[in-house]
């Protein structure tokens, strides 16, 4: 079994196509006719729907529940990690790894992980390992039944994202609250009441009845001091990275006004089989309108921002022309500007760069489905 990244083949068309669907959910499509022996020239004879079931029930029966969710939780397929309410995989990955790190001890959850960047960053490569383990054991299953895997008959009819491991069996690890949702405190403050009653009798024993009133007053504000402070730190942590909106400026439209940007990819780097990159971005207030955010390239002869669908940063179709192989690329609000480096590197080898298909040169992402972003 592939245990590092470097030992990943990242060529084959299986792994291309199977984690694109990061950013590409027709990227579903083509696994399934890699692995059921549907040709590309054909029709596709089964629906979206379909070969969405279809990648669920791969990851369910040839990887462990741990990186079956971790992938799931990338690709948008998993409940309360879909892509209708987190847009972008840094994103989801991001909110996924708050979440399991609670109750999942596995050591690419770590909970000892202190930057986000660092748990984007170990999450993404585990989720390459994951795809280049599924490459393997995929191709052995098929070159011993007529080069097809033979999963059709098992995937579900109807499309039902499944659920994190450990919600309903774990009271105590509820999912997360939506944003802005209230955190419920009757609990916690009853377990403190019951606690001031027993320090209370304790208390009675040893105490003139004169002073007692006096020390409980005291002993009670402390002990309730304490217990908040614990109880919102503990009821914020999963969310540190979220702020709060109650002080922050309020635009025309009623979305809270962006007072911070981060660029969660570490860095770009394109080559001429590589050409384009997700631009991973984040703001603060979390509520507030990401479409609001401008992006902008130093140098458009060399790479350029596309915002069809989701943020993506391309090479440019003159960029070979340009002497200079590397630029900045900008994320801007009014006075906000957060920028990243690109590099443009060529291919190793000579013969890598005479055969690339002319569509990839272009940038086609249709042909071009690797597409490895920061996270």
């Amino acid at each position: 079994m592939i245990t590092k990244v470097e030992n990943v083949n990242k060529d084959s068309a299986f792994y291309q196509c199977m984690y694109g669907i990061c950013d590409d959910v027709t990227q579903a499509d083509e696994v399934v006719k890699l692995l059921e022996g549907i040709s590309s020239s054909e029709p596709m004879p089964y629906p979206r729907e379909f070969c969405i079931s279809y990648v669920i029930k791969l990851l369910k029966k040839y990887c462990s529940a741990d990186e079956c969710e971790l992938a799931l939780a990338r690709y948008g397929f998993l409940d309360g990690f879909e892509r209708k309410k987190y847009k972008r995989t840094g994103e989801r990955t991001e909110e996924y790894w708050k979440y399991a790190r609670r109750y999942n001890q596995h050591e690419f959850i770590s909970s000892n992980w202190t930057t986000t960047g660092t748990a984007l960053t170990k999450l993404r490569d585990r989720h390459m390992i994951i795809v280049g383990n599924l490459d393997e054991i995929t191709s052995q299953i098929k070159s011993a039944n007529a080069d097809k895997l033979g999963l059709i008959e098992e995937v579900p009819k109807e499309l039902n994202f499944p659920k994190p491991r450990d919600i309903e069996e774990s009271p105590n690890n509820p999912l997360l609250p939506e944003k802005g949702e209230p955190i419920e405190p009757t609990k916690v403050f009853t377990k403190i009441l019951e606690k001031i009653k027993l320090f209370i009798e304790w208390l009675k024993k040893f105490i003139d009845p004169k002073d007692t009133i006096k020390i409980l007053l005291f002993s009670f504000m402390a002990m309730m001091l304490v217990k908040i402070a614990r109880f919102l730190e503990n009821s914020q942590s999963p969310q540190q990275y979220v702020e709060t909106t109650s002080d922050t400026a309020i635009e025309e439209n009623g979305s809270p006004m962006i007072t911070a940007i981060r660029i969660l990819n570490a860095g770009i780097t394109l080559t001429p089989d590589r050409t384009w990159e997700e631009l991973e971005v984040v703001i603060y207030p979390r509520e507030a309108n990401i479409d609001d955010v401008q992006y902008g390239s130093e140098n458009t002869h060399l790479v350029v921002v596309d915002r069809s669908e989701e943020v993506v940063v391309r090479l440019a179709s003159e960029w070979q022309r340009e002497i200079e192989r590397s630029t900045k690329v900008h994320a801007q609000f009014r006075e906000i500007d957060e920028k990243i480096s690109v590099i443009i590197q060529e291919n190793t080898a000579d013969s890598e760069a005479s055969n690339l298909d002319d569509s990839i040169l272009d940038g086609d992402d249709s042909v071009n489905t690797e597409n490895i972003p920061g996270y």
